[in-house]
């Protein structure tokens, strides 16, 4: 150990310097720690080596103490921050999942839209029953078809919605009724917080971790101005993603023949990813296209894939 007073370099174990005995050594009070004479702070705790307290700033989680020394400067610390994999949630749709890096990023808002015939509902009776046989509760909210008429869609396809409706695996949720006040002039527009607390009622009642609104036109019915109506589903997309750990499809029709990618222009802003549903000739044939508009957080196959409706499978693609 070299002496700061006459630089005669002594054995690491002395106490004082052997040519002027200066003394070359503190021990720290609460760790008992050797440190330098120079030192003001022990190496070992950070501890002021005089005795008194040092003033101790709150450590996060992240973070350990640093210590710092008169003739060092403390280090400086770089935090390496990992990323986290997203939860992902099978969509159902075979051949799907692997274009969007193996499904949706968990308790998010979806859109699926298209013009009329593309297959956006089957979409989402294939997403809540794809979580079903999983073990999935699933919520589907329809504005324009009595429950029944879910029921003999599924049906049609093979899958018994009304046996999960039975063992309280799945709830059907009509919000037809709402909309007798806008009809009758007695309101301007549904209340979204109203709507989105019945429907965490819904969800708790069956365990749901899917939701599908189909379509989202009907809860934004009565709305006068195109900038009332953004509001009003920016706020239902919002209120979903806060309210409810679901992740949520909703659906949107494209008026046929405009290069729009939703109802109202906003939908697709405002959700997590877009899924656009079309229909274009192949070889002089008419065949139904897939393709991921947008997904963020995922790196996505944009191209425009060709799907089958089939029996007890539903949409497959790349048939």
């Amino acid at each position: 150990m070299m002496c700061p007073k006459c630089q005669t370099q002594n054995p690491d174990t002395a106490e004082y310097c052997e040519n002027c005995e200066a003394k070359l050594v503190r021990s720290c009070p609460s760790c008992g720690h050797r440190n330098p004479y120079s030192y003001v702070f022990c190496g070992e705790c950070g501890q002021k080596l005089d005795g008194t307290q040092v003033p101790q700033q709150p450590a996060t989680p992240a973070q350990a103490p640093v210590a710092a020394t008169a003739s060092q400067p403390s280090p400086t610390v770089k935090w390496e921050v990992m990323p986290v994999a997203p939860v992902r949630i099978s969509t159902g749709i075979q051949g799907l999942d692997p274009l969007i890096g193996s499904g949706f990023p968990a308790n998010k808002v979806y859109l699926v839209s298209g013009e009329a015939g593309t297959g956006k509902t089957i979409f989402g009776l294939q997403f809540i029953f794809g979580g079903l046989i999983l073990g999935d509760g699933g919520v589907y909210v329809s504005g324009d078809e009595k429950a029944n008429h879910i029921f003999s869609d599924a049906w049609s396809l093979g899958w018994d919605f009304a046996r999960y409706v039975e063992s309280k695996k799945l709830a059907i949720m009509d919000v037809s009724p709402r909309f007798a006040d806008l009809r009758a002039g007695r309101a301007k527009h549904i209340d979204t917080r109203a709507l989105v607390s019945d429907l965490t009622k819904q969800v708790k009642a069956v365990g749901a971790r899917r939701i599908v609104i189909d379509p989202v036109a009907p809860l934004v019915y009565g709305e006068q101005s195109s900038i009332f109506v953004q509001e009003h589903i920016r706020n239902l997309v919002l209120e979903i993603e806060d309210s409810l750990q679901c992740t949520t499809l909703i659906t949107s029709d494209i008026v046929a023949g405009t290069p729009s990618l939703s109802r109202y222009g906003v939908e697709e802003f405002v959700t997590e990813g877009v899924i656009i549903l079309g229909m274009s000739k192949q070889n002089g044939q008419r065949v139904r296209t897939l393709s991921v508009r947008k997904m963020r957080s995922t790196a996505a196959d944009i191209q425009d894939h060709v799907f089958d409706i089939l029996p007890h499978r539903g949409i497959v693609l790349g048939t």
